[in-house]
């Protein structure tokens, strides 16, 4: 078994998802996180993608702008009155209710920033939230002079990328025993390191598959019917 984890972990395959099966019959899946990560900041190339990644956008989800932009005048003026709603910390629901734009229409307008690469499908920023500095290899170089204009020449970015590893929580980083003024100022922080892709969000998934269940329900009725036999006699 474990020479078999050792080589699909050390195959080629672009694949974050592996599995093997054991006794030919059950299926036992994993995640190779090093692909998981380089995976998730790949930018997606064409429509059909964009279109797949809308299909599983929730209510609950929310977007971030990658820039601090601002729609030319002859706008859609349903664009312009969504992005003044639009924050890290609101999902697609709040925005629509707080603008008063259908949740459908709501759906177009973030399709359009997604083609165009404008924005990022992300979780609302909440302080349970769990970031994680990312893994994918990027010359900070390039984004020291950037962060310095941004948050002054004091702001080292090693410091601030350090603070996620380990992964700690939202919460845990602003610190709420901090004055405010320095937990506004790590917010700022956060969506610039989040628009940079210099952090990412750490999110634990469980799943059951259901031929398992299908097996251990085939598995338990001979029982039941044994078990009553005897009670019966």
């Amino acid at each position: 078994m474990g020479k078999v984890w050792a080589k699909k972990i050390s195959s080629t395959s672009p694949r974050p998802l592996e599995s093997v099966f054991v006794d030919n019959f059950i299926e036992v899946g994993f995640c190779v996180q090093s692909r998981a990560f380089a995976h998730a900041h790949l930018t997606p190339k064409n429509r059909a993608e964009i279109d797949r990644i809308v299909k599983r956008i929730r209510p609950y989800h929310g977007i971030l702008l990658l820039e601090d932009v601002w729609p030319s005048p002859d706008a859609n003026p349903s664009v312009t009155l969504l992005l003044k709603h639009c924050e890290p910390d609101r999902s697609i629901l709040d925005m629509s209710t707080a603008s008063g734009i259908p949740l459908l229409q709501v759906f177009l307008i973030v399709r359009h920033l997604l083609l165009w690469a404008r924005a990022v499908v992300v979780y609302p920023l909440c302080n349970t939230n769990v970031y994680s500095s990312a893994t994918y290899p990027k010359p900070l170089k390039r984004y020291i002079s950037l962060f310095s204009q941004q948050f002054g020449s004091s702001f080292h970015l090693a410091n601030a990328l350090a603070q996620f590893d380990p992964p700690c929580t939202l919460g845990e980083y602003l610190n709420s025993r901090q004055p405010l003024a320095d937990q506004q100022n790590k917010a700022k922080v956060i969506v610039a390191l989040l628009r940079h892709q210099l952090i990412m969000q750490v999110i634990l998934c469980q799943w059951f598959e259901s031929r398992l269940v299908l097996v251990l329900i085939a598995c338990k009725r001979p029982c039941e019917r044994f078990m009553t036999s005897i009670a019966a006699t």
